[in-house]
C-alpha cells in the first residue's frame, strides 16, 4: 500500500505524458479532482492488463470531463497498443509514463505489485483518498461511486479557503499609470508568450489559445520611478503580510489584454520551471478600469475573482496557481513584475 496518506501533498513531478510526447507537471492538475490508477501488473512484470484496464479507465472516464475531474494512468513502461486505446477515450484520460518510476516511488507504490491503486487528490493536490484493489475494474467502480459524492461546483467546494492574496490600494499615481499606458500604445509592443521548458532548457510556448496579451518594455524613467513607488508602497504591505523583504525585480513590462484579440491568460504558476526558480511575488497592478472581464482568480481556493482598482494592485506567491479571465470589452492594461 502507499506510504501517502489522506491530506499528504502530492508529488510535483512531470512524467512524460503518451498524449502529448512532452512532460506534465503534476502541479497543471490543481483546481480540479484528480483520479490517479495505478493499475495491476501481470505477474513480476511491468505490463498492465491491457482489456482490464481499458475496461476500467473506460467505467472511470464517464465521470471525468478533464475540466473539473482528471483521470491519470501511470505506467511504469511504454505500451503503444495500449497507449492508443487508451488515448481513444478522449482528453478526460492522460496516460503519465514513469520509465524511471520516480512517480511510483514518490506515491509508495511497487512497481512489481498484484494490485490495483488509487489515488484521488482536491482541487489543492493533497490526497483525500487511497486503496488498494485486487484489480482495475473494481477500483474504477469504487471510484465511479466516489466521483458521484465530489462536487461539480468547485468554486462551493473551496469556499472556505481564500488565496493568500494581497490587495492594495493607490500604488501608484492616475498620471504614472496613463503615462505607462501612453508609452505602451506608443512603443515596441510584442506578443507575450508562456514560458516553458524543452530539453531543460527556457522556450517559449506561442499558443495564443492559452495566453493572448501584449507587452512592452518601458523606458528607464518610468522604471526608476515605479521602483520608488513600489519601495515606499508594496514592501512595507509585503513585509507586514507575509515577512518578505523585497531584494530584486525581474521583468518589469506594461501587458494589454484586449478583447479583440480574446485577451485571457489560462491557469498556470509563474515559478515551476528552472529558470523562473527565483521568482517570489507576482504583482500586477492596475492601469486603467475601462473594460469588461480580465478579473484574477485562483482555481486552488475560492471562486472569488479579482480586479484591483486603477493605480491599485494585487500581490500573491508566484507558486499559486492563477488565471486572468478573458477579456469581453475594451482592453485591461496592467504593470505586471515579479520580485526576487
Amino acid at each position: 500500500m502507499s506510504t501517502l496518506q489522506k491530506g499528504d501533498p502530492l508529488p510535483w513531478l512531470a512524467p512524460l505524458c503518451a498524449h502529448t510526447g512532452a512532460p506534465f507537471r503534476i502541479e497543471a492538475a490543481g483546481g480540479r479532482f484528480s483520479f490517479f490508477c495505478f493499475p495491476r501488473l501481470q505477474g513480476q512484470t511491468t505490463t498492465a492488463d491491457d482489456s482490464t484496464l481499458i475496461n476500467a479507465v473506460r467505467t472511470l472516464s464517464a465521470q471525468t470531463d478533464g475540466v473539473t475531474h482528471l483521470l491519470f494512468v501511470v505506467l511504469p513502461g511504454g505500451n503503444d497498443t495500449l497507449n492508443a486505446e487508451l488515448r481513444a477515450l478522449g482528453d478526460a484520460v492522460r496516460i503519465l509514463l514513469d520509465d524511471d518510476l520516480a512517480l511510483h516511488h514518490a506515491f509508495g507504490v511497487s512497481e512489481k505489485r498484484s494490485d490495483s491503486l488509487w489515488f484521488v487528490a482536491n482541487p489543492r493536490l493533497k490526497l483525500l483518498y487511497a486503496q488498494s484493489f485486487p484489480d482495475d475494474m473494481v477500483g474504477a467502480r469504487t471510484m465511479v461511486e466516489l466521483a458521484r459524492y465530489l462536487p461539480p461546483d468547485l468554486a462551493h467546494y473551496n469556499r472556505q479557503t481564500p488565496p493568500p492574496a494581497l490587495l492594495m490600494e493607490s500604488v501608484i499615481e492616475p498620471s504614472l499609470c496613463q503615462e505607462l499606458i501612453e508609452t505602451h500604445l506608443l512603443g515596441d509592443r510584442y506578443a507575450s508568450p508562456a514560458q516553458t521548458e524543452i530539453g531543460g532548457q527556457a522556450a517559449h510556448d506561442h499558443d495564443n489559445t492559452r495566453k493572448s496579451r501584449t507587452d512592452s518594455e518601458i523606458p528607464e524613467r518610468l522604471r526608476n520611478l515605479v521602483i520608488k513607488r513600489l519601495a515606499a508602497r508594496v514592501a512595507p504591505e509585503l513585509k507586514r503580510a507575509y515577512q518578505f523583504d523585497m531584494h530584486g525585480i525581474e521583468r518589469l513590462v506594461v501587458a494589454c489584454y484586449d478583447a479583440a484579440t480574446g485577451g485571457r491568460f489560462d491557469p498556470h504558476r509563474d515559478n515551476t520551471l528552472t529558470h523562473t526558480r527565483d521568482r517570489k511575488f507576482a504583482i500586477s497592478i492596475n492601469l486603467n478600469d475601462e473594460y469588461e472581464g480580465g478579473y484574477i482568480g485562483f482555481p486552488e481556493y475560492t471562486g472569488t475573482l479579482y480586479r484591483p482598482p486603477a493605480t491599485g494592485a494585487i500581490a500573491f506567491s508566484c507558486s499559486l496557481m492563477h488565471v486572468v479571465t478573458p477579456i469581453t470589452k475594451g482592453r485591461r492594461f496592467a504593470l505586471l513584475l515579479f520580485l526576487t
